[in-house]
């Protein structure tokens, strides 16, 4: 049996389930398309460059999120939702650098400056979900979003179905 002990809990019990049903850890990463990584405890992002189909990331971990750096290496990453204290503004260009990547949403995270969302090569929607603390001159400047939604948390959706939404 193999060992998971460097994984937080959940990817620990996760793995080991599935390698209860005679499924490999290659088998088992090679299936994941999204994940929704919201369990306490230290989370690594390295673990994604293993998922080859991996198209949709959830992040609303309490615990810390390291291998941030690793986001722009993920091959299918269309879809990003952060929502956890371990982003900050030095990770946005890492984040518009993802090739693929063409749906942010960020919830709750006090960025002050989107400037470098307009280097990427995709990003077209951006949600900003109680993000208070941007200027409107700060919206201003996102030459290259199409679509932006702006809402309070906790809002009909989820993602503040009833907030400021508006197609460029």
């Amino acid at each position: 049996m193999t060992t998971y002990a460097s994984l937080n809990p959940y990817w620990r019990q996760y793995f080991a389930q599935h390698e209860a049903q005679g499924l490999s850890l290659e088998e088992v990463l090679g299936d994941i398309n999204q994940l929704n990584l919201k369990e306490p405890g230290e989370i690594d992002l390295a673990l994604c460059l293993q998922m080859p189909k991996l198209r949709f990331i959830r992040i609303w971990a309490p615990g810390p999120v390291v291998g941030i750096e690793n986001i722009p290496l993920i091959p299918q990453l269309r879809e990003l939702i952060i929502g956890s204290d371990s982003f900050t503004q030095e990770h946005l260009p890492l984040i518009a650098a993802s090739p693929l990547l063409n749906n942010l949403v960020i919830i709750q995270i006090p960025f002050d400056d989107l400037d470098a969302l307009n280097d990427s090569p995709r990003i077209k929607s951006l949600s900003l979900v109680g993000v208070t603390a941007l200027a409107p001159e700060a919206i201003a400047r996102l030459t290259k979003i199409t679509t932006l939604r702006i809402s309070k948390p906790g809002s009909a959706d989820g993602l503040g179905g009833f907030g400021l939404s508006h197609r460029i």
